[in-house]
């Protein structure tokens, strides 16, 4: 299986007029190229309902985040070969306790043949303090479920030390006492960084995976668009680049036979 996920930059609606021309670089046609399609940072633009039929042409089931005004919404599209159960979809506002405090989130269960897997999309919004927060929150949520893959936008710091290296709590702080200008970089960068995330997700038996070259988001040279699996196996993870956003595509296989 191939999956992509995309920060399509809609800036809740003012940033882009139409959502049509994202069409072209996600590789449909006959045979789509990806099995699972996540777009973070979306919105239901005027021609929303046209660019949805289009990709369900394509052989895709689609969702999407329930709409809230002055927030961009998370879509995920899978092919219908893979049974999706829709009375189990969750997004982050389906429900007032549920999202309270949450990311932009949304989750779709899939069973690929005998095997079941949850599909989740993510956008972490805010300052710093506060995406640690939603983070914090955001663990319990998806830990009930057993096989996920989860893509998205984590809008962490940006990475400083070595990033295939699993930092404890003491030692995220200490790896980022760096100076920048005279002046000590603000605690918040503490709060909430790659490193963080990463150890975060270790605890909870998760493997944070990013691209070892390029960058998702080329304007700040760095990486904030990343996969998170538990109970599968992603590999040829990659940053494609692409001028139809502010961020660079994120793709990987995913490998189940073998779990």
């Amino acid at each position: 299986m191939k999956i992509l996920e995309w920060n399509v930059n809609c800036k809740i609606g003012y940033g882009r007029k139409k959502l049509m021309p994202l069409i072209e670089h996600l590789k449909l046609g006959e045979h789509p190229e990806y099995d699972i399609l996540i777009l973070t940072e979306f919105y239901r633009l005027s021609d929303f309902d046209e660019f949805k039929k289009t990709i369900e042409a394509s052989g895709y089931e689609t969702s999407i985040t329930n709409e809230r005004k002055g927030y961009n919404d998370v879509f995920i599209a899978v092919l219908k070969k893979y049974c999706i159960e829709e009375s189990n979809i969750q997004n982050d506002n389906l429900d007032k306790q549920i999202g309270e405090g949450l990311p932009d989130f949304l989750s779709v269960p899939i069973q690929v043949e005998n095997f079941k897997l949850t599909v989740i999309g993510v956008r972490f919004r805010g300052g710093y303090s506060d995406m640690k927060e939603q983070f914090i929150r955001f663990l319990p949520v998806i830990n009930k479920y057993e096989n996920i893959i989860i893509g998205g936008d984590f809008n962490n710091a940006k990475i400083y030390g070595d990033e295939n290296t699993v930092y404890s709590e003491r030692q995220t702080d200490s790896v980022y006492s760096y100076w920048d200008n005279d002046k000590i970089s603000k605690y918040a960068h503490f709060e909430y960084n790659y490193h963080r995330i990463k150890y975060w997700f270790a605890l909870n038996k998760f493997s944070l995976i990013t691209p070892s070259e390029k960058c998702s988001f080329p304007r700040y040279r760095t990486k904030i668009d990343h996969f998170a699996v538990k109970g599968i196996r992603m590999e040829n993870v990659e940053y494609l680049e692409t001028k139809a956003s502010d961020h660079n595509q994120l793709v990987g296989e995913v490998f189940i036979a073998d779990f």
